[in-house]
Formats: C-alpha cells, sequence, structure tokens
C-alpha cells in the first residue's frame, strides 16, 4: 500500500544532510509512494528557522497528497 510522504531538506543543515534525506525517500523502499521532496533554505532548526514557508508548503501537501490518498 502507497502513502503520501512529505520530506522537507535544510540546505544549510550540517547535522541531517538534506541530500541524505532525498537519497532515502528516492530509494527502492519508497518507489510506491506519493514522495514529495521540499527544499528551504534554511538550518538544522527549520521550524524555527522558516515557520510561515514551511507552514504555507505542508497545507499545499496535506491539500493535495493527503487529501487525495485519503479519498482514493
Amino acid at each position: 500500500k502507497t502513502s503520501p510522504v512529505f520530506f522537507g531538506g535544510a540546505s544549510q543543515d550540517f547535522v541531517c544532510n538534506a541530500n541524505i534525506g532525498q537519497d532515502v525517500f528516492t530509494s527502492p523502499p519508497f518507489k510506491d509512494h506519493d514522495v514529495t521532496l521540499t527544499g528551504f533554505d534554511a538550518d538544522h532548526w527549520l521550524i524555527l528557522s522558516k515557520p510561515a514557508e514551511i507552514c504555507q508548503k505542508m497545507e499545499s501537501w496535506i491539500k493535495t497528497s493527503v487529501a487525495k490518498a485519503t479519498t482514493s
């Protein structure tokens, strides 16, 4: 069964490198999932660095990917 997945990577995060997350979510275990990869120009504390931008992206993702998955 597939599920929607949202990954928000921070380009300035040196602890949890965004490239590693992107590699994980584009790997074979996630091939059947609806994965959304989103990049943010932010540091490790992403939600504190870009709260409005993250909320906007997440709201849009919920309205499209999550809503689509729940009505299918």
